[in-house]
């Protein structure tokens, strides 16, 4: 049985990323649960382990260790690499034998802003725990439409809240806001509903009937895996790696260079009204089909999860 050591809650993780406090990745907690299903169990001591995983950074006295090392690399926040606070993450890539981006945008974008050299690359999209995030009841006519947005914080500007509310002023469909928000949007149709649990996330993407990402360079947002998984169609802005991840969607064209950028650029208004107009005209078929793909699910989970062992394994020669 492979055994795995995750170090991702290291007391030397940046500051900006909760300086080793108990910060759990969905990911790593998925990983964690079904390990033994992939023949791999996770142990809390490097020296018991045979191979080494972050989400973050590898402790020092991790690396002083004569062990394979895998590094997750959530992608390149363009906010972040402007700050040069991805730098730590830059340098854990480089002391890696094998780094595991979410998406092929990750990868690429990670290469070209930082000229790294990291360890054997490998792309493993993410998914989520099909306990939690599974179909609903299918499509529901019987009521106008209602989509979600979820974000960490609205506050960030790549969030594009300032769209998002015009999407509801040009539709008139209901949006419920998941996510810390300063101030409560003045449209009645845009409800902000705060922070979620992913239980209680699951149950509002069951009453919704869509999902909208309107965020510029997501790398790979899990939420919208999350979406996927509950048989929601995704209407996203183009950039990023989230059509790498989106099951059944509308995407908007949205200009995004390689450059990295001070401000966020919004959304084109015509691309949102065009792809809405296209989702309306065919919404029983896109919903129907994101339906059934989410009922297929399993083998989406399967894939990711068997993704990571995979390197796990690789990393250490078996």
């Amino acid at each position: 049985m492979l055994k795995v050591c995750d170090c991702s809650n290291s007391p030397e993780r940046p500051p900006h990323r909760g300086g080793g406090g108990p910060v759990e990745n969905g990911m790593v907690s998925l990983l964690k649960k079904y390990a033994r299903h992939y023949d791999a169990a996770f142990v809390d001591k490097p020296t018991e382990a045979d191979v080494i995983f972050t989400n973050d950074v590898f402790p020092q006295d991790v690396l002083k260790l004569n062990l394979p090392r895998v590094k997750r690399m959530d992608g390149v926040f363009w906010q972040e690499a402007l700050r040069e606070r991805n730098i730590p993450y830059v340098e854990a890539a480089n002391k890696a034998d094998a780094v595991i981006f979410i998406s092929e945008y990750s990868r690429q974008s990670f290469l070209r802003h930082y000229s790294a050299s990291p360890g054997v690359s490998h792309v493993v999209r993410s998914w989520v725990d099909p306990n939690v995030f599974y179909p609903g009841e299918g499509v529901m006519s019987d009521k106008p439409l209602m989509a979600v947005a979820c974000a960490s914080s609205w506050d960030r500007p790549e969030k594009r809240l300032d769209a998002i509310l015009r999407f509801v002023e040009l539709t008139g469909v209901h949006v419920n806001l998941v996510g810390r928000i300063s101030t409560k949007p003045s449209n009645r149709k845009a409800w902000a509903l705060g922070e979620m649990n992913p239980t209680d996330l699951a149950k509002t993407l069951h009453i919704s009937d869509f999902f909208l990402n309107f965020s510029y360079r997501d790398a790979g947002p899990k939420v919208v895996a999350e979406a996927c998984a509950c048989g929601l169609p995704v209407l996203y802005a183009d950039s990023g790696g989230t059509k790498e991840m989106v099951t059944v969607g509308v995407p908007i064209e949205d200009d995004a260079p390689w450059e990295f950028e001070e401000k966020t650029p919004p959304l084109n208004e015509p691309g949102m009204e065009k792809a809405w107009s296209w989702l309306k005209e065919r919404w029983e078929e896109v919903s129907s089909l994101a339906f059934r793909g989410a009922c297929d699910g399993g083998k989406n989970v399967d894939f990711c999860l068997r993704g990571y062992f995979d390197v796990f394994k690789s990393a250490v020669g078996r």
